[in-house]
């Protein structure tokens, strides 16, 4: 900063593009500005005409816009009383209960104040809770009314995504549905809540950790050895362990779960590596949920199991795991057969929503051979870590 100041002060008449100094140039006066000649017809922009928004004043269509796309149901069902007896009921309850109200039913809770709250219950209890999302599972969906007082509980439907635990990061879906073809659910007591979905690998096959039989000895095992013992076990059972770093994980959960006696507790270690790396559910075995059009099947499991391979590598790219699983749901949901990866990353009617130039080049690659050389390398360098 000190630099700065001082060169400010003391310009020297050097062939950079600041101007010299007063003191190198001390006879040098400002010259006059020279007036303008007014331009005729010089033409100007209309300005664009201002919409009148909901207290009277006025907003720029951007402003309104933005407004809405802020406002989850599409409209501020605050302003309108859909049921003055729902509304009634609820507005006796304390923010808390409306919480497990909202909460019971798998609903977002939006801006945090009683009114939003409210408005919300008075909604479900009248049309149904929102089901989870038929695309990605775990999402939420999202409804946009076309007005306050006649939408009859329906929109536009769209999913918000969600939070992917193996990539650490929200997974965007693109789930999209007409007024009607969403039905939602029954409007759940908080006392009796919605159970939640399942998550695609969570819990799901006949895979369980109860009749694991461990070495004999193992209990007293030195820790290398007891940590050998667990991963022995978990890969049997199909656990999607990391290719690196496993032992290390199994090492530390041997110490959590150690009893008073120092010995190790393998059947609560291997239950709690099984809820962080399940193995694949039945239906991923068989190649993930089969797609609209039978022929996109094989590129959507390839885009997964490229997924799962990438997932075990400490420096897999959170951002392209998000692109390659977005990419598959969307793939699943095409009616129409792929036959270009470019194609697909090109902006038109052949445009798959979340394909890029590097992922319509694996596209491409496993059109053309069935299969994708990353895969290769990471199975060789996956097993040769198991």
């Amino acid at each position: 900063m000190g630099g700065a100041d001082k060169r400010k002060a003391d310009l020297s008449d050097s062939d950079d593009d600041f101007a010299p100094s007063a003191e190198a140039s001390p006879e040098v006066k400002p010259k006059p500005k020279k007036k303008s000649k007014p331009k005729a017809a010089e033409k100007t922009k209309p300005k664009p005409e201002l919409a009148d928004d909901d207290d009277g004043t006025q907003a720029s269509p951007k402003d309104k816009k933005k407004k809405e796309a802020a406002l989850d149901y599409g409209v501020d069902i605050t302003t309108y009383d859909q049921s003055p007896e729902l509304t009634a009921k609820y507005s006796a309850m304390s923010v808390t209960e409306l919480n497990q109200w909202l909460k019971a039913n798998r609903v977002v809770k939006g801006a945090a104040n009683k009114a939003n709250m409210v408005a919300r219950c008075v909604d479900g209890e009248l049309f149904g809770a929102f089901p989870p999302c038929p695309r990605c599972v775990t999402g939420k969906l999202k409804v946009t009314y076309a007005s306050l007082d006649a939408h009859g509980g329906q929109g536009e439907w769209t999913c918000r995504g969600a939070f992917d635990e193996a990539i650490g990061m929200r997974v965007k879906c693109y789930f999209t549905a007409r007024p009607g073809e969403v039905t939602r659910l029954q409007w759940r007591d908080m006392h009796d809540p919605a159970p939640e979905p399942e998550k695609p690998g969570g819990g799901a096959g006949t895979t369980t950790t109860d009749d694991a039989k461990f070495p004999d000895g193992f209990e007293t095992f030195i820790p290398k050895d007891a940590a050998n013992a667990v991963k022995a076990i978990a890969l049997e059972m199909g656990f999607q362990l990391p290719a690196e770093g496993a032992n290390s994980e199994i090492g530390s959960l041997l110490v959590i779960y150690k009893d008073d006696e120092g010995r190790w507790d393998g059947a609560a270690t291997l239950k709690a590596l099984r809820e962080k790396y399940p193995p694949l559910t039945n239906e991923e075995a068989a190649g993930g949920p089969p797609a609209t059009h039978p022929d996109n099947s094989a590129l959507a499991s390839c885009l997964d199991e490229l997924v799962r391979l990438e997932t075990k590598h400490k420096e897999a790219d959170a951002f392209k795991l998000r692109a390659y699983k977005s990419a598959a749901m969307e793939i699943r949901a095409l009616d129409r057969a792929i036959t270009s990866g470019k194609a697909c990353a090109k902006a038109g009617p052949t445009k798959v929503k979340g394909v890029g130039k590097g992922l319509a080049e694996k596209i491409d690659e496993f059109l053309t051979t069935g299969t994708m050389a990353r895969i290769a390398q990471l199975e060789g360098r996956t097993y040769a870590a198991a």
